[in-house]
């Protein structure tokens, strides 16, 4: 073992062209080399991750089956301080616009989410800008709750 840690010791360059030998014989494997595009590929979807016998699986296929697809897209804004009336109003617009978009279902950002407040034993739920969600819910589509009723109800 000595001899070895000695002769590897006294050749660092050859250690270093065989790591780098190493290294693209993996890339070749990795990569298409003609196209560039990785040749390792990562599936994270639902369908690759639950067994086919997983009652968890058929649930999952049934409502993929009744609503079509489970695609999400993710757009974040980053900045510094995303809370800032510049960039809530920024926010709104971008909302506003996705929702404007046919085949989007549906828009969650800091433009559509809660601000639940509890005052006189009541609970007051309002958008993050104040406004309640009820009547904006009203004024945009101009209907009544499911219900017939003008107020929401709290889930007990």
């Amino acid at each position: 073992m000595q001899r070895i840690l000695a002769t590897l010791n006294n050749r660092p360059w050859t250690i270093l062209i065989a790591t780098f030998l190493f290294c693209a014989a993996a890339v070749t494997q990795l990569v298409d080399l003609e196209t560039g595009r990785p040749r390792l590929l990562l599936d994270s979807s639902v369908d690759s991750l639950l067994p086919h016998d997983d009652p968890a699986r058929e649930f999952y296929d049934e409502v993929k089956r009744l609503f079509g697809t489970d695609d999400t897209i993710m757009v974040v804004l980053a900045d510094d301080d995303v809370f800032s009336p510049e960039n809530l109003e920024r926010v709104k617009r971008l909302t506003k616009r996705f929702e404007e978009i046919e085949s989007v279902e549906r828009v969650s950002s800091l433009a559509t989410a809660l601000s639940i407040k509890s005052e006189n034993d009541e609970l007051n739920i309002p958008d993050l800008h104040g406004q309640p969600r009820l009547e904006r819910w009203r004024r945009d589509r101009n209907h009544r709750l499911p219900n017939g009723d003008d107020r929401p109800r709290t889930p007990r």
